[in-house]
């Protein structure tokens, strides 16, 4: 079904949709949202790569952020400052939320089913309830707030304030700022490793990243040398960082177990954006100035593709032979063929700099383009699209119009006010005629063969006779006249005059105007459809189409319209092709019929409830009881959409539209709902490693259908669809999983929790994590003052692992004050004298934990003179014996066994003449974790 403004074909016109600025992952579909300068959100297949619907939102759109609970996407628009809310299910709007001055970054919380929205105009963060999607809390934070990053742990928000330097810690219970922890210069972007509780924060202006531990809310690292990083994204299972060099085009990784630059890749030209598919395997990086978005694969470090978005349409035409629409893409320098069977792009040809205008010659059956920056005509084979020719002609061609009669190309020359007569025969220029200023575009007369050319800086016509190729007359017409086209059945041509916001409508035979009807404002590109006898109006000022009826010069109807630069019209489809430049796309609208319109009147909600009906894969939405659609005739499909606590009768159907007005009435009638609840059960909670188990769902009350997400542990399982799940397990540990329903009221419950406990085969206790801590002393000079560096002791830490499920990470703690170590293996030095506890931490991939202790004992110096050269005792006192260094080593065995934890300790300290100090300094805590003292007993 084609309806009037509205884009009839997405997917051809998905290729060319803007610059894409930011990007948000679907998993529940498997797709990414991309966010463009056009005011646009397109989605790509993260299988194919294919793109899919776009959708118009606000001006200047930023972040988005993803809701899988509710299938909905969010979307900051800067200029609008408004957050748009795109329903996945429908592909449209459904509820725009005023903010707070230029919205840029987004974030979605799902345990408090809350997106918080960086207010970057401000020093605000508007928070807003997903469920009625309406601003609850605003936040004041630091100065222009421009990305967040979520810490589901400890519940809160972290906010990088790019004006004031710093980063804002937001309680989710209070929504109150708790810390703010000063960083580098400009930060730009956030990433946070939930594995270790490290906060990365980009800092664009001093080119470093600072490291914020979230147990301490302070700067535990900085990783320096990174140029201009903005956006960044981490990886924990590679323990890689990928930062986005916003200024140039690269994307630095660093390893985050050294805190070290691994290298870089090259992706487009300026990253702005980036996105992690669901399973770490793939990452989709957003490039705003050259309009692609670049694959990379995280674990080779390497780009591995691209997908295309961006180009800059300025005219088309129509091939009626074929049927495919010729786009003259003036960015690229590039013209596409669009198949009109499929709307796919099926040809790209390569012409000169920034081609502007496109004509067709029928009796040849080639393609005209004019090249605006080149100053050349490319002569193209419509059958073959083979460039046949390049014809040199004037300065600045910006028009184009063809005599297929005498096989005559005019093309009109902005730079150089002249036109070029080419021969299409030789593919030579045969005459030069000099016309008004500024000459923009070209229409042929083929009943009288005179070619009408608008002069935009003389605001006239200059009409030349195709026989004589001299100009035989000029016509004064409005200011700045741009658009012109041929109506035959009238014998006029109508100019599209852009500062008078009007046509003139001159008569071919009295070659005088005859008529002057106003349209939108900006008229600058015209378009006639012989079929319906109309002449439609591009108006770029006021963003709209004007439909002008031939047989009586006014304007029957008018709709709206972001396109600019070129319009042409398809009499073998019947549709107009608009070029949208700025936007990227070629949109697509039905010619209107006036007669056929198909309008459905609602009753039963409430005065001033939003409804909806989609028909045709469009739908529309009104808060009054009508909603009107104008269609071209034919059978039709639609769909009403399903409103909280009432059922729409009918709820879909189909309707005829032959010539003449249908009206279909909607009641809508008041439900009442029981609950939702959902139970889950199980049909083992201990089964064996490999053992099959069935989860059982069942689901009462709401309003069918329904949707589904599992969880395991915490986290989104693989679990897919609302029935009974078969699964079993290869590794041996406790997994619990809940079922969270969503019906289409929407009411949302939570079923019971269900935790299986999987042993390994022939062992009735899951495999052990073990820990090993080592400090080897180290038995060095001191210098020209035997004592005055004795407290400089340094030990050489190493920290290892077996059992459990690999890869390991480590937390060295030292307990003197000293940052925490995340390295496996770390030289530490203590700067004073006392009994230092040193804890180590280790994580395997399932979360089981480990510990290792060691007691460090640094003596003060109590000699009275110095001990021959090369004998001396870092400990002080003493007599030193030459010999292998001392070694400290702790082994720490921790097991489950019908839930009693047992953890078996073996101490050993060598220490070879040292004074231990009779008083015991506190240790520490280890991270979040409680402090470690003596090992406890087996039990």
């Amino acid at each position: 079904m084609l309806y009037n403004n509205s884009l009839i074909k997405g997917p051809a016109q998905a290729r060319t949709i803007g610059f894409p600025v930011q990007i948000a992952f679907d998993p529940t579909m498997g797709e990414y949202f991309v966010s463009t300068d056009a005011g646009m959100v397109v989605a790509v297949n993260a299988s194919t790569h294919t793109l899919g619907p776009t959708i118009h939102v606000g001006a200047l759109p930023q972040g988005v952020s993803f809701d899988p609970q509710r299938g909905d996407i969010y979307v900051a628009n800067s200029w609008s400052s408004n957050v748009s809310v795109i329903s996945q299910s429908w592909n449209q709007v459904v509820a725009t939320v005023p903010v707070q001055a230029s919205p840029r970054g987004l974030l979605f919380d799902p345990a408090k089913d809350q997106t918080y929205v960086a207010d970057s105009g401000t020093h605000n963060v508007t928070i807003i309830a997903d469920a009625n999607n309406t601003a609850v809390a605003i936040v004041h934070v630091g100065q222009t707030p421009v990305a967040l990053a979520l810490d589901a742990a400890r519940s809160q928000i972290f906010v990088a304030n790019q004006a004031s330097f710093n980063v804002s810690v937001v309680s989710e219970t209070s929504n109150q700022v708790v810390a703010s922890v000063a960083v580098g210069y400009q930060p730009d972007g956030l990433a946070f490793d939930p594995s270790t509780g490290l906060l990365y924060v980009e800092n664009y202006g001093s080119n470093d990243i600072s490291v914020i531990s979230d147990t301490s809310d302070s700067v535990v690292a900085t990783i320096s040398g990174i140029p201009s990083p903005g956006v960044a994204v981490v990886l924990p299972s590679l323990h890689d960082l990928f930062v986005a060099d916003s200024a140039s085009n690269t994307l630095t990784v660093v390893n985050l177990t050294t805190d070290s630059s691994a290298g870089s890749l090259t992706v487009g030209s300026m990253p702005s954006g980036m996105a992690m598919d669901a399973n770490g395997s793939e990452l989709m990086v957003a490039d705003s100035n050259s309009g692609i978005l670049s694959l990379v694969a995280p674990s080779s470090r390497q780009a591995v593709g691209e997908v295309t978005l961006a180009a800059a349409p300025e005219e088309s035409t129509y091939d009626p032979l074929s049927g495919d629409l010729w786009v003259a893409d003036t960015r690229t320098g590039e013209v596409k063929v669009i198949s009109n069977t499929t709307d796919r792009v099926t040809a790209t040809i390569t012409t000169g700099l920034s081609p502007s205008s496109i004509a067709w010659d029928p009796v040849l059956n080639e393609m005209l383009v004019s090249n605006y920056v080149s100053g050349t005509l490319s002569v193209i084979s419509a059958s073959s699209y083979r460039v046949l020719a390049t014809v040199p002609v004037g300065t600045n061609p910006n028009g184009v119009a063809s005599d297929p009669g005498l096989g005559e190309a005019f093309v009109v020359n902005f730079g150089s006010s002249n036109v070029s007569v080419v021969s299409l025969s030789t593919d030579s220029v045969i005459a030069t005629i000099p016309v008004g200023t500024y000459p923009y575009k070209a229409t042929f007369d083929g009943r009288t063969d005179d070619v009408f050319v608008t002069n935009s800086g003389s605001s006239n016509v200059s009409v030349i006779s195709a026989t004589t190729l001299k100009v035989i007359t000029s016509i004064s017409v409005g200011s700045t006249p741009f658009g012109a086209v041929y109506d035959p059945a009238k014998g006029e041509v109508f100019i599209a005059n852009y500062l008078s916001n009007n046509l003139s409508i001159i008569s071919d035979t009295l070659l005088q105007v005859v008529g002057t009807l106003a349209v939108g404002l900006g008229p600058e590109a015209l378009a006639y459809d012989a079929g319906e006898g109309l002449v439609v109006s591009l108006n770029y000022g006021s963003e709209n189409l004007s439909f002008v009826s031939d047989s009586s010069n006014t304007v029957v109807y008018t709709v709206n319209s972001t396109g600019d630069y070129g319009i042409s019209y398809g009499p073998g489809d019947g549709v107009l092709y608009v070029s949208d430049f700025w936007g990227g796309a070629i949109d697509i609208y039905d010619v209107p019929c006036t007669a056929c319109v198909l309008s459905f009147a609602e009753s039963g909600l409430p005065s001033g409830t939003a409804w909806s009906v989609s028909s045709g894969g469009f739908s529309r939405s009104s808060t009054t009881p009508l909603i009107a659609y104008e269609s071209s005739g034919g059978s039709y499909l639609f769909s009403v959409r399903n409103i909280t606590g009432y059922l729409p009768s009918p709820a879909s159907g189909t309707v005829v539209i032959s010539g003449l007005p249908v009206r279909v009435p909607l009641l809508f009638s008041p439900i009442v709902l029981t609950p939702l609840s959902v139970t889950l059960t199980v049909n083992s909670t201990n089964p064996l490693v490999g053992s099959p188990v069935t989860l059982a769902s069942t689901i009462a009350g709401g309003r069918t259908p329904y949707s589904c997400i599992w969880s395991l542990n915490g986290t989104n399982s693989s679990q897919t669809g609302c029935g009974s799940q078969s699964t079993f397990w290869a590794h041996p540990g406790a997994y619990t999983y809940r079922l969270w329903v969503t019906d289409t009221t929407p009411q949302t419950a939570e079923s019971n929790a269900v935790t299986i406990t999987v042993t390994a085969l022939g062992s009735p206790v899951p495999i052990q994590l073990v820990a090993f801590a080592n400090a080897t002393a180290f038995t060095g000079a001191l210098g020209t003052n035997c004592y005055g560096n004795a407290w400089d002791f340094n030990d050489t830490f190493s920290g290892n692992a077996r059992g459990g499920e690999p890869h390991y990470t480590f937390v060295w703690v030292f307990g003197d004050g000293t940052p925490n170590s995340l390295a496996q293996n770390v030289t530490h030095g203590f700067s004073g004298p006392g009994n230092f506890l040193v804890s180590l931490r280790v994580a395997d991939e399932r979360g089981a934990v480990a510990y290792a202790n060691l007691t460090i004992v640094v003596v003060s110096p109590i000699a009275t003179s110095c001990p021959p050269a090369g004998q001396q005792n870092r400990t002080g006192g003493g007599t030193t014996l030459l010999g292998p260094s001392p070694v400290t080593t702790l082994v720490l065995l921790s097991s489950v066994v019908g839930g009693v934890v047992v953890l078996l300790a073996v101490v050993m300290r060598l220490i070879r003449h040292r004074k231990r100090a009779q008083t015991k300094q506190a240790p520490e805590a280890l991270s979040s974790d409680p402090p470690i003292t003596e090992p406890p007993k087996a039990s």
